[in-house]
């Protein structure tokens, strides 16, 4: 039987097919962070590597996304103007993220050239700052139609969570650390920018025996025969690394003002909740937010700072840092990056 007037029952939208996102640094963590919460709008892939196929393996996605430039084309300009060529070619949208200013290895003229011709070419740049922003732009001269956006680098605070419950004394112990008042360190690989003999020459400086530092050094470094000194000789697995972050109270992070963008370190910090004592660059006074301990660059600047150091003070600095981590949790980030591409493909 058949009712006249009668219509069919509404049928679903057809789910939107997912954007096709090549990530030239596919796997990393930062990466995994990122489009994890992007999943269910976003099929991310390894972008095909530079050479034989790469028109082949462009035209399969529906936007290319650049992490470290210089880690897909390398920092041979000929050979990065042949790559962009091929891109262009093909038409896919391309975003860059400005983690870096220029390689952490190779500063080279070559190096700069490579990443002057990628601000040339992409549709848009992701800074992780406005201040990073602001430096990018007087560096680099990026197309009159790129479209620049600041999203924040999120916490690692994923991956801290496994010791999250971890009380300092029983990292100490995990570690085979006696237990000192107040323990500081320096954390993350070496950096041109990253002074880490301002730290030692501080911290010989300070006379006060509550006050452990630990540390690794590189080899132009000088460390002082100081038995609060504890230089570390290996990388620490994960988990011994996390470990050792309980067992902190305060993490020093020595950045000259010109030459980087971002540091991971920062979102160590902000995952563990510690407190930060900085330089005065402009990366961390936009992230801390006035969370942090500020001492300025010089080493004569942080021996004062260390000197009038306080436990209960690393403490409170510690929680409003933790407090701060809110603005850098990864799903908003992920939002408003899947905002950008969604604007750049449709």
């Amino acid at each position: 039987m058949t009712t006249v007037g009668a219509s069919s029952p509404p049928q679903p939208p057809s789910p939107r097919p997912r954007l096709r996102v090549g990530s030239t640094i596919h796997g990393h963590g930062y990466d995994l962070e990122l489009y994890g919460p992007m999943a269910d709008r976003v099929a991310a892939v390894a972008a095909p590597w530079p050479g034989p196929g790469l028109i082949e393996g462009l035209a399969k996605l529906d936007l290319l996304h650049i992490g470290w430039p210089e880690h897909w084309t390398g920092v041979d300009p000929a050979w990065t103007e042949t790559v962009i060529a091929e891109v262009r070619s093909v038409g896919v949208p391309t975003v860059v993220t400005m983690h870096n200013l220029v390689g952490h290895a190779d500063k080279s003229e070559s190096a700069r050239r490579c990443y002057q011709l990628w601000a040339e070419a992409v549709d848009a740049a992701i800074h992780h700052s406005d201040w990073g922003r602001g430096v990018a732009q007087q560096e680099y001269s990026y197309s009159p139609s790129c479209r620049h956006v600041v999203i924040p680098h999120g916490h690692w605070g994923s991956r801290f969570d496994r010791v999250r419950g971890l009380s300092r004394r029983a990292a100490e112990q995990r570690l085979g650390w006696a237990p000192v008042p107040i323990r500081l360190g320096v954390i993350g690989g070496h950096r041109a920018e990253k002074n880490v003999q301002v730290v030692l020459d501080a911290f010989a400086a300070v006379d006060r025996d509550d006050m452990e530092l630990v540390l690794r050094v590189s080899d132009s470094d000088r460390v002082m025969d100081d038995p609060r000194i504890v230089v570390e000789r290996e990388w620490l697995d994960e988990d011994l690394y996390l470990t050792k972050l309980r067992a902190l109270d305060a993490l020093v992070m020595p950045f000259a003002r010109h030459g980087m963008l971002t540091t991971g370190t920062a979102a160590d910090a902000l995952a563990a909740g510690l407190a930060v004592i900085t330089s005065d660059w402009g990366y961390l006074t936009e992230t801390f937010g006035g969370t942090e301990i500020c001492y300025g660059q010089s080493a004569e600047d942080l021996a004062r700072c260390l000197a009038d150091l306080d436990a209960e003070e690393l403490a409170a600095r510690g929680e409003a840092v933790a407090a701060r981590a809110a603005y850098f949790e990864w799903g908003p980030i992920a939002d408003a990056t899947f905002a950008l591409f969604e604007e750049l493909t449709s």
